[in-house]
C-alpha cells in the first residue's frame, strides 16, 4: 500500500485523481469506494503524503474490470480513474493521513473475525448435514464444538470491539458536558456509565484519577 501511484490533486473543484487501484473487492457491485491515493509527494515518499478518498463509483472517467480467478470467480477487480473529478469533502479524515488511518482499521479488519464469518455459511450448511446424518462420526462432532468454541469466543471479542468505541463516544460526549456543566457532572455520570455497563477497566479508570 505503501508504494500507492494513483494521485489525487487538489484544483478549484475539490479533487482530479487519476491512476488505477488493483485488488479491489466487490467494486463491480458496490457503489462507493474507499480509495487511498498518495495526494502531495512521490511514490517514493511511501507512507508520506498518502489520502483516502470515498469516491463514487457511477463518477465519469471510472472504468471497473473485474479479475477473474481459475474457478470463474470475479472478487476482486481493477478500478481505472481517468481524471476523475472528487467534490473537496471526498477527502476522508486529514490530508497526508491516510496511512495512519488505514493502519487503524486494519488493525480491526485483519484482527481475525471476518476470516471466521466469511466462511459462516459453510458452517450452516455442514451442522445442517451433520444433524440429518443419524450417526455423525465423533470427528466431526469435535470439530464442530472446537468450531462453536471459536464463535463464542469471536462474539465476546466483538462485544468488547463494540464497547470500546461505545465508550470512546460516550467520553468524548461527556467532556462536552464537563466544559460546559463542571467536573462534578462529568465524573458522576462516568462512574454511572461504568457501572451501569458492568465495565471494570472503566470503573477501575475512574478510581485511578480519583473520582
Amino acid at each position: 500500500m505503501a508504494g500507492a501511484q494513483t494521485r489525487a490533486t487538489r484544483n478549484a473543484d475539490g479533487w482530479c485523481v487519476r491512476g488505477t487501484k488493483v485488488w479491489t473487492s466487490n467494486a463491480h457491485r458496490s457503489q462507493y469506494m474507499i480509495a487511498l491515493v498518495r495526494s502531495p509527494g512521490t511514490a517514493d515518499d511511501r507512507q508520506r503524503g498518502l489520502s483516502q478518498f470515498i469516491v463514487d463509483l457511477a463518477t465519469p472517467g471510472i472504468r471497473i474490470q473485474p479479475i477473474r480467478g481459475l474457478t470463474g470467480d470475479a472478487c476482486f477487480n481493477e478500478v481505472m480513474l481517468d481524471d476523475v473529478q472528487l467534490p473537496a469533502d471526498a477527502l476522508v479524515g486529514q490530508e497526508g493521513g491516510g496511512w495512519a488511518q488505514v493502519n487503524a482499521a486494519l488493525a480491526y479488519e485483519r484482527s481475525g473475525p471476518e476470516r471466521l464469518l466469511s466462511s459462516i455459511v459453510l458452517v450452516d450448511e455442514w451442522l445442517a448435514w451433520l444433524r440429518s446424518d443419524a450417526a455423525p462420526a465423533p470427528e466431526a462432532i469435535s470439530a464442530l464444538g472446537a468450531i462453536a468454541a471459536q464463535l463464542v469466543v469471536l462474539r465476546r471479542l466483538s462485544l468488547a470491539v463494540t464497547a470500546e468505541f461505545d465508550l470512546q463516544l460516550f467520553t468524548r460526549r461527556l467532556l462536552a458536558w464537563r466544559m460546559q456543566y463542571g467536573s462534578e457532572t462529568f465524573w458522576a455520570a462516568r462512574r454511572g456509565k461504568a457501572l451501569l455497563a458492568n465495565d471494570r477497566l472503566a470503573w477501575d479508570f475512574v478510581r485511578s484519577v480519583g473520582a
